[in-house]
């Protein structure tokens, strides 16, 4: 199973594979941040903001995760691999995350940077909520992603995304940026970075239990330039908040926590169905299994509020259980990593052989 594989990975000789002649890159493509290392390390070698880069000028590569412009996305992957990493790629197999929400044309056009840009022998790849539950080492669970531009949710069964399951918002960390600023300036009068209102949020944003939860707990935020900020526990707790009532930033839908509970019913829609690994897996075996990642998940009291509103969506009598892993802010980097540095990758991989044979359409028939 896949905790077994996670395991074993961690087991494995670092130094063997970073002198590899032909190590495996595990490459994970965010809306904020392009991550590159070593498959079978335990967290990225290299970290690519995608907010600006010589020769890219200000595009960004990607859009609420899913690629917009081609030329930035190699400019950037360029960047990763020669001076992040400083590997040939013509030597490098990659196991890179390929957003759910790609179009078939893109997760081609993937495929075909990869062999004919940048050379690789060999590549592989899979949808970042199939990583992040490697990472925790599972193969089936809901997943609760939440990054830069897009926070979603998916079940994964037996390690395959059901397409019918996926739900995503664009409510995330950078909407969160926003509102941060937004708020602190209607509260104190002035103005902030996007820079500084995230390093606000990171450090003082958190997440009440309920959203009627009596709290406590003022701290203080130092500015740039030296002076200081007073926030109370109420203005700390609104920083997170439309995440669980995306009202508050005038957004329609209706909160992660919603989301998820409409992702386990659109699975439990055909009836119960029968798995050798979960057992009947309807709706309450789903709420069991609810799996978080991403940096915008690392909120102090996210995973206690999801649990808290899950139990109030779920059937009566379910044992709703939320895992936050303490990885989760790199979860599809890791589990990519992992992946990539297990001898099952021998048969999984789509070699430049096959790829010359038959083209990027092999990408459907060998990726998930």
């Amino acid at each position: 199973g896949a905790r077994g594989l996670c395991e074993r990975s961690r087991l494995m000789p670092v130094e063997a594979l970073a002198s590899s002649d032909r190590p495996v890159l595990a490459l994970d493509n965010g809306s904020g941040w392009i991550k590159c290392g070593i498959a079978g390390e335990e967290s990225p070698r290299t970290m690519l903001a995608t907010s600006g880069l010589d020769g890219a000028g200000d595009t960004r590569p990607l859009k609420n995760g899913v690629i917009q412009d081609w030329d930035v996305m190699e400019t950037y992957w360029d960047h990763v691999f020669t001076t992040g990493m400083g590997v040939n790629t013509e030597r490098c197999s990659v196991v890179v995350t390929c957003n759910l929400f790609e179009t078939k044309d893109n997760r081609e056009r993937l495929l075909q940077s990869l062999f004919e840009s940048f050379a690789v022998p060999a590549a592989f790849c899979s949808a970042p909520c199939v990583f992040e539950l490697y990472a925790d080492g599972r193969e089936n669970g809901v997943v609760v992603g939440c990054g830069s531009q897009c926070s979603y949710a998916v079940l994964v069964h037996e390690g395959l995304p059901d397409p019918r399951t996926q739900l995503r918002s664009t409510v995330a960390g950078e909407a969160l940026d926003s509102w941060t600023a937004k708020t602190v300036q209607a509260a104190a009068g002035c103005s902030l970075e996007p820079a500084v209102a995230c390093r606000l949020k990171e450090d003082l944003g958190f997440v009440r239990k309920t959203a009627d939860t009596a709290i406590e707990g003022e701290k203080q935020f130092t500015l740039p330039d030296g002076r200081t900020l007073q926030l109370s526990a109420e203005q700390r707790a609104a920083i997170a908040e439309p995440l669980f009532n995306p009202m508050l930033i005038d957004e329609a839908a209706g909160g992660i926590s919603q989301m998820v509970a409409d992702c386990i019913r659109l699975r439990d829609r055909d009836g119960v169905l029968e798995s050798k690994t979960i057992g009947r897996d309807g709706t309450s075996a789903w709420f069991s299994n609810v799996v978080v990642a991403g940096g915008t998940s690392c909120f102090d009291g996210f995973d206690s509020r999801l649990q808290h509103d899950l139990a109030l969506r779920a059937p009566g009598g379910t044992d709703v259980r939320v895992t936050a892993p303490a990885e989760r802010k790199h979860a599809a980097w890791l589990g990519a990593s992992i992946l990539g540095s297990l001898s099952v990758m021998q048969q999984m991989w789509i070699t430049k052989e096959e790829y010359d044979e038959t083209g990027p359409l092999i990408v459907h028939r060998k990726c998930f």
